[in-house]
């Protein structure tokens, strides 16, 4: 699910696509696909959560593995007339009611669900894409049957990224190609061969600059890639370390592209050349999480989690300068998730954290299995994959 490729199923646990967040590109504050938005940014709504759990609810048959994210139906007055969708590893997107964790429907797509992303200013289907490189339509109240259903690869199956939603076209990795599907039919707009058949390991992420609409992937070789969204020409094409980039970038209020490898170092590229603005280095020579970005007053703040659990809040502005560090109990982390206010909500083991610049303000430590990916809703319910069940915390 996630723009992860470290497996077929460690791959979509680490990222996830999930609930509300404040986004220019939809008509309603959503957490709509991986990463909260078109630019990856991580970056929720509210940060109303206080580490209270209001529900949990075991989601059967095999792990979630993939999104959740949260579709919203034309008609919407509140976040609870959303649905949280999440995938499995036995290929079940189940639909979930916010407010009483009930599971209102499922549906099956026949192998390991890699990522699904609601389409933001349509509200009509949620897409989805599997293990066997299928990538599906569905409609997204109550589907009983797909709208459509695209093979990447006829006859062969490649491992597909998260998928990403904007204006006619889903754009999704597989293999070492990012297609264009249209939204209408599922049939192929363009594809872009990566060069030497590098494989696409992060989920595509959509910029916006002078020059027009572009896609930017990462790769497994260090290579980081922009093309044009409505044709797939070739912007540019960067090898910026030579370890892999395993999860997906992130996109700045200026336009810089952030990216972390399996070398502990942090990269802020400019989006027109792909060239590198400033790096650090946590020194840890491993791999760091997805980037989340903040914008607090007319700076960006980026924050990574490292493999040890630290979690650092850099100043993008000022040559990724080091504002606060916080090291939490535990191996390995998800991707931060930010609030407007600049609160971090973060998994560690079984465990949800909040801190900020002062310090942890709460935890709350009771999940079965490893925490895989969280989600922020409009109210500030957050909701946290573990092992078979979803979890929300307010």
């Amino acid at each position: 699910m996630v723009g992860h490729r470290a497996s077929a199923f460690t791959r979509p646990l680490v990222a996830l696509l999930s609930l509300l967040a404040a986004c220019p590109d939809h008509p309603r504050p959503m957490w709509w696909k991986f990463r909260a938005t078109l630019s990856n940014n991580g970056r929720a709504f509210s940060d109303g959560a206080t580490g209270a759990l209001r529900w949990s609810v075991q989601v059967p048959p095999q792990g979630l593995i993939g999104c959740p994210i949260l579709w919203s139906p034309a008609a919407y007055n509140s976040w609870t007339d959303a649905r949280v969708l999440v995938g499995d590893g036995a290929g079940v997107l189940s639909g979930i009611l916010p407010l009483q964790g009930n599971i209102e429907w499922q549906f099956h797509t026949g192998d390991a669900i890699t990522g699904c992303a609601d389409a933001p200013l349509n509200q009509s289907a949620v897409y989805v894409a599997n293990a066997s490189g299928a990538v599906f339509a569905l409609p997204a109240s109550k589907p009983q049957q797909a709208i459509w259903k695209h093979p990447l690869v006829p006859g062969s199956s490649v491992l597909p990224t998260s998928p990403a939603v904007s204006g006619d076209y889903v754009y999704i990795g597989g293999g070492s190609v990012l297609y264009a599907l249209r939204t209408t039919n599922g049939s192929e707009a363009w594809h872009y061969p990566m060069p030497a058949q590098i494989v696409v390991v992060s989920a595509p992420l959509v910029t916006e600059d002078v020059n027009g609409e572009g896609i930017v992937v990462a790769a497994e070789n260090g290579t980081v890639a922009k093309v044009t969204s409505d044709a797939g020409q070739p912007v540019w094409s960067k090898t910026v370390t030579t370890q892999p980039i395993v999860e997906s970038p992130a996109l700045g209020t200026d336009g810089s592209i952030y990216v972390t490898a399996s070398d502990g170092v942090v990269r802020a590229l400019r989006g027109d050349d792909g060239g590198v603005r400033w790096s650090f280095d946590t020194k840890t020579k491993a791999h760091l999480s997805a980037p989340a970005v903040w914008l607090s007053g007319k700076i960006d703040h980026v924050y990574v989690c490292d493999n040890q659990s630290t979690v650092y809040a850099l100043d993008a502005t000022n040559n990724g300068n080091v504002l606060w560090s916080f090291p939490l109990p535990g191996v390995g982390c998800t991707a931060p998730v930010v609030t407007p206010t600049g609160v971090v909500y973060v998994g560690v083991g079984d465990s949800v954290f909040a801190l900020n610049g002062n310090g942890r303000l709460w935890a709350y430590g009771k999940t079965t299995g490893s925490v895989l990916g969280l989600a922020v809703a409009e109210d500030g319910t957050i909701y946290a994959t573990a092992g078979q069940r979803l979890y929300a915390i307010h």
